[in-house]
């Protein structure tokens, strides 16, 4: 079995066409944006021993969750998939997602992760592999100069389509006076959907 040669740069899931934004509507907090947070993930190298599939993943950003998917390919003519397999719903021969699982990482980190595949891996002849990670958390940050008060947050798709997406839950901080405040939503955006995180106070 081959490993795919080109996970390095696959393993991006279009972040640069990921836009965030954040807004407030208050009284008593007085929230200004400071930036988006999400990691940034990139395997390094993979291999592979019986029903393990080991790849070294860097995050280049921010601490969060990241998924490691792992996918089968007949032979190298098959495309890679371009989005996460929770939103690929084409149905290309030769190619198929089989497992994966979700890893927590610091900022900066670099380690290997370990997805061990099903039982209902391919039987195709020279077959290959890919681990591909995705941002599994997307966050903002904000600075309060205002009271301590409480503020909701809440995550929402500005424009989501061909995709059908669930907004995450909305979570509820207290946000003390002149203090930084970071939230964070665990969820995976497909490639390509605009989001905002806005904070309102309650």
């Amino acid at each position: 079995m081959r490993r795919r040669s080109v996970l390095a740069t696959t393993a991006t899931v279009g972040l640069c066409s990921i836009a965030g934004c954040a807004g407030l509507l208050t009284d008593d907090v007085d929230l200004e944006f400071r930036r988006m947070t999400h990691p940034e993930p990139h395997v390094i190298d993979v291999e592979t021993t019986d029903r393990e599939y080991h790849a070294t993943v860097n995050n280049r950003g921010d601490a969060g969750r990241i998924r490691a998917e792992l996918w089968f390919f007949r032979d190298s003519t098959v495309p890679d998939p371009e989005v996460s397999s929770l939103f690929d719903a084409s149905d290309i021969p030769g190619r198929t997602f089989d497992r994966a699982d979700e890893f927590f990482f610091d900022d900066g980190e670099r380690r290997s992760v370990t997805v061990i595949s099903s039982d209902q891996t391919p039987e195709w002849d020279d077959r290959e592999f890919g681990i591909y990670p995705v941002p599994a958390t997307y966050g903002a940050i904000f600075t309060n100069s205002g009271a301590t008060g409480d503020v909701e947050f809440s995550l929402s798709y500005v424009d989501p389509e061909p995709y059908s997406l669930t907004e995450p839950p909305v979570q509820r901080q207290t946000v003390g006076a002149d203090q930084d405040v970071e939230v964070t939503f665990d969820v995976v955006i497909p490639s390509g959907v605009e989001y905002e995180i806005v904070a309102e106070a309650i």
